[in-house]
């Protein structure tokens, strides 16, 4: 890769970060478009998966 592991790791985070903070704005009341589920569960899947291509790629395995 281009990037060092760090990078997949920290730009997981945020976006892990981003859409925990976007579900409790919905959880509290506040207008979302409706749309804003599917892709809060799509960031998820994507930071949670760059975080853990990041630990992999860190261990040099």
């Amino acid at each position: 890769m281009m990037w060092p592991a760090w990078i997949d790791i920290a730009a997981g985070g945020l976006g892990v970060g981003f859409t925990l903070m976007s579900i409790g704005r919905r959880r509290a009341g506040k207008p979302m478009h409706p749309d804003a589920a599917k892709a809060d569960v799509g960031l998820l899947v994507f930071g949670v998966l760059m975080v853990i291509v990041g630990v992999i790629r860190w261990s040099g395995a």
